[in-house]
């Protein structure tokens, strides 16, 4: 709580403020932070404008129970938009890129897929919303997936911070088809914590140069 009774309270370093305070007509002033927690939300103020007044601790009490409301208010309002933002910030990214689409949190788990991700059946996106895909890599070193390893590098250091964006190409694992496909990692910074997993093809330069190599 910051207090002024009198604009002849500034100190000899706020000749700015007491200037402008003068021009508006403040006599006194005094300052109720509106906090939530460690969350500050903005402040509650009143001011004199025919006579400076003191602040008597009594009156700052009473104050400080008339903005507690006002916090209530804004906390509310700032979760409701914070939630609104979110939720479309995520769509948007769901139906921005080409492929299989999923939204992991910052704990590994996914929380939203688009629709090719959900009918996907290769086995680093047939991953449900809900399951950590953390571990699903993890799972799958252990059963030997040769790309897994790489994945749950790119995974982890995207959501440590270690790097902002990474990839991973890879070859179909059906034996019929001469596809390549690229997995991208993308660390998502605002308003979302976590990252945007893609698996697009790459067909027709991977392809081209994997014949290149064969022959």
């Amino acid at each position: 709580v910051s207090s002024l009774p009198t604009v002849d309270d500034l100190p000899a370093g706020a000749a700015d403020d007491r200037r402008g305070l003068e021009q508006t007509g403040v006599q006194s002033l005094i300052v109720i932070p509106l906090a939530r927690g460690r969350q500050m939300l903005g402040a509650l103020m009143f001011v004199t404008v025919r006579d400076p007044r003191a602040w008597p601790k009594d009156l700052v009490r009473r104050l400080q129970l008339l903005a507690e409301p006002f916090a209530g208010v804004l906390a509310r309002q700032q979760a409701a938009a914070a939630l609104e933002t979110s939720e479309a910030f995520t769509r948007a990214v769901l139906a921005a890129p080409p492929g299989e689409t999923a939204i992991i949190d910052g704990d590994g788990r996914i929380v939203q897929v688009n629709d090719a991700w959900a009918a996907a059946t290769h086995p680093l996106t047939a991953v449900p919303a809900g399951a950590s895909y953390v571990e699903t890599c993890r799972s799958l070193i252990a059963d030997g997936d040769p790309d897994a390893p790489a994945m749950l590098a790119l995974d982890t250091s995207d959501l440590d911070g270690q790097q902002r964006e990474g990839s991973l190409e890879h070859p179909s694992r059906r034996v019929d088809e001469d596809r390549w496909f690229e997995i991208r990692v993308r660390r998502l910074l605002q308003p979302a914590a976590g990252a945007a997993i893609t698996r697009v093809g790459i067909t027709p330069p991977k392809g081209a140069e994997a014949r290149a190599k064969r022959q």
